[in-house]
């Protein structure tokens, strides 16, 4: 069920910290009910922006400009990584308690709003609206940072990926799920422990015919 405080709370936050967009030709928040939540959007002549959020407590909001989350303009902005682990925390405790009592605390949480995140949100659109203004080119649909910001991000997470494999020595498998391999690549993986587990996967699945079987340190194995 709807709260009422968080449609009101986000949706006025959202007219009045973006309300600066106006002096780059961005007309008004156009509003669409969605399945789920609201969806609140606007665009000029280069850039669309577009902020989602659901109507419950612990679901974050989602704000983007040109397909790309805004956030991604300052990855180590601290008052974005606060939000994130708030968002995090709060899911995992609510998360917690149904599996363990089967109480759903999603709806008392939800009438505390005023009082758990109202000032949270509020903060975080904030940021996002002052960090426009200090990358004020996105405006003119520059997203040259954002892209770059997001290639560096992924190669951090592969390279930590690739040291938590080496670590542990993992196994992985390659394999066309759709795909016929003749372009050299796969669409699909999984990784393992020990070979044995790896083979045994393959053994119980006839459907996997192309395939290759990749040590820790990516090089093959026959």
């Amino acid at each position: 069920m709807e709260n009422p405080h968080i449609y009101d709370d986000l949706k006025n936050t959202i007219k009045s910290r973006f309300s600066f967009l106006k002096e780059f030709e961005f007309p008004d928040f156009e509003e669409c009910q969605l399945d789920n939540g609201w969806l609140f959007e606007t665009n000029n002549k280069f850039s669309k922006i577009e902020i989602t959020f659901e109507a419950a407590f612990s679901t974050p909001v989602f704000a983007k400009i040109n397909g790309y989350d805004i956030d991604e303009l300052e990855p180590q902005n601290a008052i974005v990584k606060q939000y994130n682990h708030r968002i995090i925390k709060t899911h995992d405790e609510l998360l917690g308690l149904f599996l363990k009592t089967g109480e759903d605390g999603y709806q008392q949480k939800n009438t505390e709003y005023p009082i758990n995140d109202q000032e949270v949100n509020n903060r975080y659109l904030l940021e996002l609206s002052e960090m426009i203004k200090r990358h004020i080119s996105v405006l003119h649909g520059d997203m040259e940072l954002l892209k770059s910001n997001i290639e560096i991000r992924k190669q951090e997470q592969e390279q930590q990926a690739a040291a938590i494999r080496i670590k542990k020595q993992i196994y992985t498998l390659e394999y066309c799920f759709i795909c016929d391999g003749q372009d050299g690549k796969y669409d699909s993986n999984e990784e393992f422990e020990t070979l044995q587990d790896l083979k045994q996967y393959l053994a119980q699945r006839d459907h996997i015919k192309i395939y290759r079987i990749l040590d820790w340190n990516m090089n093959p194995v026959s």
